[in-house]
C-alpha cells in the first residue's frame, strides 16, 4: 500500500509537470502568436512605406523629366537669344553704316543743291 501511495504521488507530480509543462508551453506559443502578429504587422506597414516611397519616387521622375524638358526649352531659347544678340549687333553695325553713308548723300546734296543754286544765279544774270 505505501508503494502504492508513493506511485500515486509520483504519478500525481508527473502529470503536475506534465500539466505546468503544457501551460508553460502553451504561454510560450501565445508569445510568440503575438510576436508574429507584431511582426506580420512592421511587416505590413514597411510594405506600404515601400509602396507610398515608390509612388513618391515615380512623381519625382516625372517631374525631372518635366524639367530635363524645360531645361531643354531653355537651352534652345539661349540659343535663339545668342542667334538674335547677333543678329541684333548686326543690325547696329549696318545702321551706323547707313547712318555714315545718309550724312555723306545729304551732304553731297547740299553740295549740289548750292552748285544748283549758283548755275541759276548765273543763269538769271545772263539772261
Amino acid at each position: 500500500s505505501s508503494l502504492t501511495e508513493v506511485q500515486d504521488q509520483t504519478l500525481r507530480e508527473i502529470m503536475d509537470q506534465q500539466r505546468d509543462f503544457h501551460n508553460l508551453t502553451s504561454t510560450k506559443f501565445d508569445r510568440l502568436e503575438v510576436r508574429l502578429d507584431e511582426l506580420e504587422q512592421n511587416m505590413d506597414r514597411v510594405t506600404g512605406n515601400i509602396s507610398f516611397s515608390t509612388q513618391l519616387l515615380g512623381a519625382i521622375n516625372l517631374n525631372l523629366n518635366d524639367l530635363r524638358t524645360c531645361s531643354e526649352t531653355v537651352g534652345r531659347h539661349s540659343d535663339l537669344l545668342v542667334s538674335l544678340n547677333s543678329t541684333v549687333a548686326d543690325v547696329r553695325t549696318d545702321a551706323s553704316s547707313l547712318r555714315s553713308q545718309q550724312e555723306e548723300l545729304a551732304a553731297r546734296l547740299d553740295k549740289e543743291v548750292t552748285s544748283l543754286s549758283i548755275i541759276m544765279e548765273e543763269m538769271k544774270l545772263v539772261d
